[in-house]
């Protein structure tokens, strides 16, 4: 499945905006203190302002140390505006702007503890600063204290109800958090100051799918293609999410309109094929996949594809060809090999199964599947036991709950003649799938070998209740 993220580029332009916000919030402070450092003391005192010549002489001497650290920051001097914001402070620390200023460059020393005390204290002195908040919401977001952002972030909405950067963060917050509710009350808020847009659409349905949520995704991704139906990622993805709620004829459409869109793009061949296989339609499956493959001829992934779905089909000539065609493309698609073995096993090519299989799993590092398949294969002829034994037992204990490989397991037990374990293993496979034809015919066999004829009979009926066409089972019940 195809997931967007979120642009990068459209990131940092928020960020960049939130930190040109925090900088002009800086230079209009300075401008403040300057004409409130030379403002005529009755001009001063009209505006409600009462000063002493030392604060007045302070301020002048925190706004000098204050223009130098700027000054510094311009040619990348950050230490020497460390000691310029410093002092600036000394002389003034009840302007909270001074504070920001420092912390802006101890975070880009990576000193970012220092930061957040100093942001803190700015929002002692105005606990509705909004430079202070916006730096300190956003440090907190970029070192994941989600809980305090969040918080943070609200408050700054209740500051500014229109802002939309804001509502952003918090759309965000609330998708990672889970809070779908508060989440989709944003995006509506959202859309009712800006408008409704792709990008935020498409923002938001990445973070619900990411977070697999993929019912409340569903609608953000059906607005998104009645916005824009030639997006054929978006097709291809509401798609996946048609398959998952069991809505074949939809997803078979998206995934049809999303190849239309984009044939270069050899997923959406593989999720339409796949689909059709799914459905047993493995004629339509393969015509999907000789059309792909005419479209992207180098992509080995398809051929492997195409070769399995032949191989179903019953062509095996014509597997042979696009299995062989996948690994002159693929030299390690270890898949194409396992699915070449099982052909060649049916055509009893014993030597070339075994190969097969070896280099299947030495590609794998030890796939359990080839694992089992191999040691089923030594196992049906009674070759080199110990060695398929060995296999079988790694099979299991990758996947234990695997019936198939616990019935390997049996069967290997049973061809060295240890038939009280063989039936054990059998057993415990049934108790995983009681409906396999072949594990009852196993479990039959067995009985039928230890002279427990009864036993064996009653296991092959089984086994034909579950597959009534068994020629094998029908012959051993004398049918």
């Amino acid at each position: 499945m195809i997931f967007y993220a979120f642009s990068e580029n459209k990131q940092r332009q928020r960020m960049s905006v939130s930190y040109r916000r925090v900088c002009r919030g800086l230079i209009l402070a300075a401008a403040l203190l300057i004409l409130v450092a030379v403002m005529p003391g009755d001009a001063a005192q009209a505006r409600g302002v009462e000063l002493t010549s030392k604060q007045i002489a302070n301020n002048a001497k925190a706004m000098d140390h204050f223009i130098r650290g700027v000054i510094a920051d311009k040619v990348d001097d950050y230490y020497r505006a460390v000691f310029e914001y410093q002092e600036a402070l000394e002389a003034d620390p009840n302007s909270p702007f001074i504070y920001v200023a420092l912390a802006q460059d101890y975070i880009i020393l990576n000193k970012v503890s220092q930061a957040l005390g100093l942001l803190e204290k700015a929002l002692k002195i105005n606990p509705d600063y909004v430079p202070a908040l916006e730096l300190y919401a956003g440090l907190l977001l970029n070192t994941e204290q989600l809980p305090k952002a969040l918080e943070l972030f609200e408050h700054l909405a209740r500051l500014n109800t229109n802002e939309v950067e804001y509502s952003f963060q918090l759309l965000r917050l609330y998708l990672r958090k889970g809070d779908f509710d508060r989440a989709d009350t944003m995006y509506q808020r959202m859309v009712a100051i800006e408008g409704e847009s792709k990008e935020l659409l498409l923002q938001v349905a990445t973070v619900l799918l990411m977070g697999e949520s993929t019912q409340r995704a569903t609608p953000y991704l059906e607005r998104l293609v009645e916005l824009d139906s030639t997006d054929a990622a978006v097709v291809y993805t509401l798609g996946t999410l048609c398959l998952q709620r069991g809505d074949i004829v939809s997803a078979e459409n998206h995934f049809k309109k999303a190849v239309i869109l984009h044939p270069e793009v050899a997923r959406y061949w593989m999720g339409l094929a796949i689909l059709q296989m799914d459905l047993d339609d493995y004629a339509a499956a393969c015509r999907t996949l000789e059309q792909a493959v005419d479209t992207i001829p180098g992509d080995a992934g398809l051929w492997s594809l195409l070769g399995t779905c032949q191989s179903q089909q019953g062509d095996t000539a014509e597997a042979i060809i696009s299995l062989k065609k996948t690994i002159e493309l693929d030299t390690t698609n270890y898949t194409a090999l396992g699915v070449l073995a099982l052909i060649y096993e049916r055509q009893d090519s014993i030597q070339k199964v075994f190969e097969l299989y070896e280099h299947a799993i030495e590609l794998s590092d030890s796939a359990a599947v080839f694992l089992n398949n191999y040691a089923y294969s030594l196992a049906e002829r009674g070759l080199d036991l110990d060695h398929a034994k060995e296999m079988s037992e790694k099979a299991c204990a990758a996947e234990p709950e695997n019936s198939a490989y616990l019935d390997t397991m049996a069967w290997i037990l049973f061809q060295q003649g240890d038939h009280q374990s063989a039936v054990r293993w059998l057993r415990k496979a049934l108790k995983i799938d009681p409906h396999s034809a072949p594990i009852w015919e196993h479990l039959g066999d067995v009985y039928q070998s230890s002279g427990s004829h009864a036993k064996a009979r009653k296991y092959f009926r089984k086994a034909l209740k579950e597959d009534p066409e068994s020629e094998t089972v029908r012959s051993k019940l004398g049918l």
